[in-house]
């Protein structure tokens, strides 16, 4: 006659859940390029919606309009989120690949810095769009 062993059985749910928690660590480059990941997504939603690009976001707060619209938002968060990127950037260390990707999102600010300076708007208007800018238009200081 066979005996029969009892089985113990083993709670798979607490298990898989502490499996997965040690293998997956929030890191600063985990961060890094989730931010960036999603910065694109906004960037390509933002252009894939139809209308004109150039009457949208940062150029029509040039013009003094401060509505947004959804791509607007987008383009402007998308923006905003660069900006961040790279002063988050600083505080990583860095491989040579994160190092191109702040250079490579530090051009369109650049760009936009020097299409300020150039349409004559001083430095006071700079900081009000940066401060726009880094709080992703929730603060605006009209001036």
């Amino acid at each position: 006659m066979k005996s029969i062993i009892p089985m113990t059985y083993r709670n798979t749910d607490e298990y898989s859940l502490n499996n997965v928690s040690k293998n997956f660590r929030i890191t600063e480059r985990k961060v890094f390029y989730f931010l960036l990941i999603l910065s694109l997504l906004m960037l390509l939603i933002g252009v894939i919606l139809p209308g004109r690009i150039v009457d949208s976001g940062i150029f029509s707060i040039t013009l003094g309009d401060y509505k947004f619209d959804l791509r607007a938002r987008l383009l402007t968060g998308a923006f905003g989120l660069w900006a961040w990127i790279i002063i988050y950037g600083f505080f990583i260390k860095k491989k040579p690949l994160e190092w191109v990707i702040m250079i490579v999102l530090f051009i369109p600010h650049l760009i936009l810095i020097l299409v300020m300076k150039e349409y004559s708007h001083g430095v006071g208007f700079m900081l009000r769009m940066y401060l726009g800018i880094l709080s992703f238009w929730s603060i605006v200081i009209r001036g």
